[in-house]
């Protein structure tokens, strides 16, 4: 169902269908609870929720796997200690336990995309992200 952006939608004409391909556009889709959830509260309504994030409570939790940004001065510290051998395999074991962090973190960001209460928001983000250049290099 695609319905141009000069054309109104008609609370008749607003059902399941409608309800799911709004969640599919201002968001990642969704379970059929969450579809049948916006049917329920009618077009105007479902449109107000979604781009009113601020109202409705945020269901994502900090993963509780992150790396302190203190622990990676501590190893680095600790690499003052080592000979150049033990300094090139303690790097390499951090440059991999890094990498191992970034795609941890890109698989718990898809996971919270798909089950946020805020799917407009999430999908800005997704958008924001797309848009700059951004790396976890850069980020850390």
């Amino acid at each position: 169902m695609n319905i141009p952006l000069t054309q109104k939608l008609d609370e008749n004409q607003w059902n399941r269908t409608a309800a799911r391909h709004l969640l599919n556009r201002a968001g990642f889709g969704g379970p059929l609870a969450r579809i049948d959830e916006l049917e329920a509260m009618g077009f105007q309504r479902a449109v107000h929720h979604l781009t009113h994030p601020q109202r409705v409570a945020d269901n994502i939790l900090e993963p509780d796997w992150l790396v302190e940004a203190d622990s990676f001065r501590q190893m680095r510290r600790q690499l003052k200690d080592l000979d150049e051998d033990q300094r090139r395999q303690r790097r390499r074991m951090m440059r991999h336990e890094q990498r191992q962090a970034v795609e941890r973190l890109k698989i718990w960001w898809l996971k919270q995309s798909l089950t946020t209460t805020r799917p407009l928001q999430e999908k800005m983000a997704h958008f924001w992200h797309g848009h700059f250049a951004t790396s976890a290099r850069k980020v850390k």
